[in-house]
């Protein structure tokens, strides 16, 4: 029987965690520390996420995000004098286009070079966008 390394060592799985820019569900990483008899704590160093310790894992949550940019963070993980991070990335929310008292019109006929159809906005009062 080998015995165990007594160096102090702690790891985080996964290493990379990611959010949709909108209705997240909490994200799990598991924590694994050896020989070190200190608590875990961890820490954002973006407002976006927060970060809670359950048992032995982070938990990392993620406000929505309504802006046009990718949004990232590092989360560190610590136990004693140990320290390793996890990256966190979240989605931008995409581009949108609204129309407002429009009407979008589109038929067979209008079919441009077999691989779509044209569609024609109009807002009701004369104005044609093609």
């Amino acid at each position: 029987m080998t015995p165990e390394d007594p160096t102090p060592s702690i790891s985080v799985d996964p290493t990379e965690v990611y959010f949709n820019c909108t209705n997240n569900y909490d994200k799990w990483v598991t924590v694994t520390v050896k020989n070190i008899e200190s608590d875990i704590t961890a820490t954002s160093d973006n407002e976006q996420f927060s970060v809670r310790i359950e048992g032995s894992s982070v938990v990392i949550s993620a406000k929505d995000n309504s802006t046009s940019e990718v949004i990232t963070g590092t989360i560190t993980v610590s136990a004693g004098n140990l320290s390793t991070t996890i990256s966190v990335t979240q989605e931008a929310m995409p581009a949108t286009l609204e129309l407002t008292s429009a009407v979008a019109t589109h038929a067979a006929s209008n079919m441009v070079n077999g691989t779509g159809y044209d569609i024609t906005f109009s807002d009701g009062k004369g104005t044609t966008i093609v």
